[in-house]
């Protein structure tokens, strides 16, 4: 039993390649917002959720 399942019995396990995958996919989703936010000729930007808040 993993150290996850003995804190949360639901917990999912991931194998590592899986979870690696998972964890660049998100680092590369951050990139796509951020890209244009950075340096000198950044634009601010708002995200906002489907109700405009």
């Amino acid at each position: 039993m993993s150290a996850a399942q003995l804190l949360n019995p639901k917990a999912e396990s991931r194998r590592r390649g899986e979870a690696l995958k998972v964890n660049i996919s998100a680092g590369e989703g951050l990139q796509d917002v951020l890209k244009s936010n950075l340096g000198p000729r950044g634009t601010i930007k708002m995200l906002v959720d489907g109700a405009g808040q």
